[in-house]
């Protein structure tokens, strides 16, 4: 029979994709103020949805930086973004930089199907409005699931270490941060009211990339 020295087991989390959520305590009244707005960014399911609605679509033009309008909601956001990545991570070598930002709206019976954001480091969403139950929950999708050959039940799915999705409820004030290549989607607006937030991208400030020409970033390009 086979004894184990019990000190010397243990189990090695390798990996890991780590999301980072915090609650700011603030009304967020600009960025309420400005919801009826041109220039919020829908989920494509709408506009699939909008077909016979050419006009609509014909004066779709998204702003992809809306947060260059709000300054100081700007600096709080990425203040604590990179007091994250610098004292969690230790990329204190590093600056960084919010070089896009847009507000995401959910209308009733609405959904966001599954993506990530290419091209960026690290990106974010704050939950600047008021929700409830039925607004529709922010789902994250283990990166590894493709890589996974058999789709096994546990009892310890809702295990952060062992799920294969891992869910946040919008709630006012709610700032959650990840790596851009975690992939998300959002759950149906079930409510009666439209569901708004705010998305941002994260960027180290330099030239990435440089020997590659399909794929360099220069952060001089979201210089204001």
């Amino acid at each position: 029979m086979t004894r184990y020295i019990e000190e010397h087991r243990e189990v090695h989390q390798l990996f890991a994709s780590h999301l980072y959520t915090c609650d700011l305590d603030d009304p967020f009244n600009e960025l309420k103020d400005h919801k009826e707005d041109p220039g919020h960014v829908y989920p494509g399911e709408y506009w699939g949805a909008q077909q016979n609605s050419k006009a609509k679509i014909d004066n779709y033009n998204p702003d992809y930086r809306v947060l260059e309008k709000f300054p100081e909601i700007k600096e709080k956001i990425l203040t604590i973004c990179s007091d994250y990545l610098k004292g969690y991570f230790g990329y204190t070598k590093n600056d960084f930089l919010i070089s896009t930002s847009w507000i995401t709206i959910t209308p009733p019976s609405v959904i966001s199907t599954e993506h990530n954001h290419r091209g960026a480091f690290f990106s974010g969403v704050l939950y600047f409005d008021e929700y409830d139950e039925k607004s529709g929950r922010l789902v994250f999708v283990d990166p590894l699931t493709l890589l996974k050959p058999y789709n096994l039940e546990s009892i310890y799915e809702m295990d952060r270490d062992k799920c294969w999705s891992y869910v946040i409820t919008p709630a006012h004030g709610r700032l959650c941060l990840f790596p851009s290549y975690l992939r998300h989607k959002v759950e149906k607006n079930t409510s009666d009211v439209t569901r708004y937030s705010l998305a941002f991208n994260i960027l180290p400030k330099g030239r990435w990339n440089v020997s590659d020409s399909d794929s360099m970033i220069d952060s001089e390009w979201f210089a204001e």
